[in-house]
């Protein structure tokens, strides 16, 4: 059984502990020195070890894996000193601040033959899946990504928010886009906090639309298929519009947790030798690279 170490424990990383937790053998875990945070791993899993030490996690060679959940300004130099100490990575988005880092992440991940994991847990959402599935064999022409929410105001709302459906758009169209368009931005707390965009592929547009200064949170997406076909999805599940009932009808789906399936792969990728990684060092680098063209057009 794989053994891991988490980096982070707050409200995400007490997450990936109880999925890692599950399938693997997490014997570390790493924090900022917060009590609450500390008191939590020993009181539900008092087996795991927990430290503020880093570097002398990251240096022990009986650790197979590094996951990473802590700020996004954390994640070049964490990322940076696990692949020196080859360890497989799973790092919570984005891979870095710049594509540049994200790059050189993604190469150094290559010359180091470790599995470089990024968390874009919706390209491995069970119930997007046939979406991902369909884009292969049929083209398509509109989709787009709404995303309200009430949060973390201190992060870059491009790299901690709109990165997850820029990820979405590429691995839909699974192709780099023509051209980017911002149709409208706003900034309230200080910085942008709502903000409407275009991405244009060869065959169609991938519109995303958020607002992280809602009271009341929820995310959709609607996709419209060259064949005709048009879905759409949010948290409650996935539905396909009948054209005869003119109505949407819910689709089955798997009821597992989509972050299961995404540390199922991460492990899955390592154990494979790195086969078959939706999210790994070049894609992150693609949606850094993307998200810097989309703020320069602003």
């Amino acid at each position: 059984m794989l053994k891991i170490a988490i980096v982070g424990v707050g409200y995400w990383g007490k997450n990936l502990v109880r999925v890692f937790s599950e399938m693997s053998d997490v014997v570390s875990c790493v924090h900022n020195g917060n009590n609450e945070n500390e008191s939590w791993i020993k009181e539900t899993y008092p087996e795991v070890n927990i430290t503020t030490n880093y570097s002398k996690v990251v240096s022990n060679a009986e650790i197979d894996a590094i996951v990473i959940a802590t700020p996004i300004g954390t994640h070049y130099e964490l990322v940076h000193k696990a692949l020196l100490h080859n360890k497989h990575v799973f790092v919570e988005k984005p891979l870095a601040e710049s594509a540049k880092n994200a790059k050189f992440l993604s190469s150094l991940a290559i010359e180091k033959n470790r599995v470089l994991f990024t968390g874009y847990i919706f390209a491995y959402h069970p119930l997007l899946q046939p979406l991902f599935e369909r884009s292969k064999s049929s083209s398509i022409i509109w989709c787009e990504f709404k995303w309200n929410k009430s949060g973390d105001l201190t992060e870059n709302i491009f790299l901690d928010v709109i990165s997850h459906p820029v990820a979405v758009s590429l691995a839909l169209f699974n192709e780099d886009p023509m051209s980017t368009s911002v149709n409208y931005s706003r900034s309230v707390s200080g910085s942008t906090d709502i903000i409407s965009l275009d991405i244009e592929f060869g065959g169609g547009v991938f519109s995303i639309n958020v607002n992280r200064l809602t009271p009341l949170s929820g995310k959709s997406l609607q996709i419209l298929f060259e064949d005709g076909q048009l879905f759409y999805w949010n948290e409650q599940g996935l539905y396909r519009f009948d054209r005869d009932e003119k109505e949407y009808i819910k689709r089955d789906g798997s009821e597992k947790e989509p972050l299961q399936v995404e540390c199922e792969r991460f492990i899955s990728a390592i154990n494979e030798g790195g086969e078959d990684i939706r999210t790994d060092g070049e894609f992150s680098y693609r949606v850094n690279d993307l998200i810097e063209q989309i703020e320069k057009s602003i």
